[in-house]
């Protein structure tokens, strides 16, 4: 014999019904667009950084390979729960972005748009660089995974045969290193893909999804009194197990480097 539901406990159950059911527009197609932009610094301009060990940056030539870039449902996991309990209050007071772009064992769960190629950023480029016009699904995006794999041979050039390519001056006091450099991602899986990026968008007709590249945090942590040189005007290269290389390799997937808007 079923029992008759009270209006008080009817109500609540079509609340919650109504709930699950979403926003009107979700799950209906769309037509999206995505591009690419490189954010300079506050207060400076493209290609233009400071190192922490105090090293003046200018880049003359940086570009990265990115893609297939996909968009997310899920929020990526955040780093709270290990926090204290004074530093978890300060941040349900005072909202943080702590969340990880390295986590392996991330579900994004539902894609709601995707980029299958390939863009090669151009950091020094101004404004923004479109990548193409896709077909999604309307609903909220709260995470973006890019992975970043060797380039296509229409793109080998633009990267001098790398991942990512760079040529600048670094300039300390009276000390000035011109360098030029490429980075290959090893072939591991997880260095090859950025994970759990942030987001807050809500995916709708016409909505632009915009890539953003922070490129200063490509050498934020890197020294280069410890690079080698022969001569004050040689130019200096990037090598694998170098100081630089590895702040470079840290930075270029590093949690910042890359965000949505």
């Amino acid at each position: 014999m079923s029992l008759p539901i009270r209006p008080p406990l009817r109500a609540l159950l079509l609340v919650l019904l109504s709930s699950c059911g979403g926003s009107g527009t979700g799950g209906q197609q769309v037509e999206f667009s995505m591009a690419a932009e490189s954010i300079p610094p506050a207060g400076e301009r493209l290609g233009r950084m400071e190192t922490r060990s105090g090293w003046q940056i200018t880049l003359e030539e940086a570009r990265i390979v990115v893609g297939p870039i996909y968009l997310f449902t899920n929020s990526p996991p955040s780093a709270s729960r290990w926090l204290p309990l004074g530093e978890r209050l300060l941040g349900w007071m005072i909202p943080r972005a702590l969340a990880h772009s390295g986590f392996d064992q991330f579900d994004g769960g539902e894609v709601k748009g995707e980029y299958l190629g390939q863009l090669v950023i151009d950091a020094l480029h101004p404004g923004v660089q479109p990548i193409a016009t896709l077909r999604g699904i309307a609903g909220p995006i709260r995470s973006a995974t890019l992975e970043l794999n060797p380039a296509a041979p229409s793109h080998a050039f633009e990267l001098h045969g790398h991942h990512v390519w760079v040529r600048g001056l670094a300039v300390r006091g009276d000390e000035s290193i011109r360098f030029e450099g490429g980075l290959d991602l090893p072939d591991d899986g997880h260095l090859r893909k950025v994970v759990g990026i942030p987001a807050d968008l809500e995916l709708g007709e016409g909505s632009a999804v915009v890539l953003e590249l922070h490129v200063e945090r490509w050498f934020a942590e890197a020294d280069f009194s410890t690079s080698e040189g022969r001569g004050v005007d040689e130019t200096r290269t990037i090598d694998a197990g170098t100081q630089v290389h590895a702040a470079w390799l840290q930075g270029v997937r590093g949690y910042g480097t890359f965000t949505i808007r």
